[in-house]
């Protein structure tokens, strides 16, 4: 009955942090003429997160709350990426987003936009993970569908917002026939990899292709 009651829990938290992140990437989508949902490849393209030349969800952000990403050239011993945030009665809320696993692009917008997240959901004190071995464990459960106890469940939140933002539901139905289509070709280019070419087209790491997709 308690875990019952627990996954429950768990799974009403994700379904809010989708809505969240749906909401968030319909603004983005809109002020950079990105289609919703698309009927050809050709109109598929990466969701801004951090991009200068573009209206990104660090834009969208900086508009709500004082927020900053900063790129620290050094090896991610620790977490790859964490926030920041500090209450401040002058001007409210503010954050400083960490990445310090930035020279993979791809994984850097998953990272940042996983940052991000944090701040547009209500955690009310929610745990998050605070070791690469915590981490490294929650990137295994979600590869599985699986759910952590509360423990990290603030981060298990937070990537499930970031996934559903970058790798938007509407595009999945296309994604797999652009999938198919790929796989269908690999007698006369073999050397091609569909779930690459698609992470490839949408800048975000294999893995979480992997999930989307399965």
């Amino acid at each position: 009955m308690t875990e019952s009651l627990e996954n429950h829990h768990i799974k009403y938290h994700i379904d809010e942090v989708e809505k969240i992140a749906r909401k968030l990437q319909s603004v983005i989508m809109q002020r950079n003429n990105i289609e919703k949902e698309p009927t050809s490849g050709a109109q598929i393209q990466p969701i801004p997160v951090f991009e200068h030349e573009r209206y990104s969800l660090l834009d969208f952000t900086k508009e709500l709350t004082e927020t900053d990403i900063i790129w620290p050239k050094t090896e991610p011993e620790f977490l790859p990426a964490y926030i920041i945030k500090k209450n401040r009665i002058e001007s409210g809320n503010s954050a400083k987003i960490v990445v310090t696993a930035n020279e993979n692009y791809c994984t850097a917008r998953l990272l940042a936009a996983k940052e991000l997240m944090h701040c547009h959901i209500t955690e009310n004190g929610l745990p998050a993970t605070t070791t690469l071995a915590e981490l490294n464990e929650l990137l295994d459960s979600l590869t599985i569908g699986a759910f952590l106890d509360n423990r990290s469940l603030a981060d298990q939140i937070a990537w499930y917002g970031a996934s559903e933002f970058l790798v938007p539901k509407t595009w999945i139905p296309l994604l797999k026939v652009i999938h198919s289509d790929i796989s269908d070709m690999k007698t006369k280019l073999p050397e091609t990899d569909a779930t690459l070419s698609i992470a490839q087209l949408l800048r975000v790491p294999v893995p979480l292709i992997n999930i989307k997709l399965r």
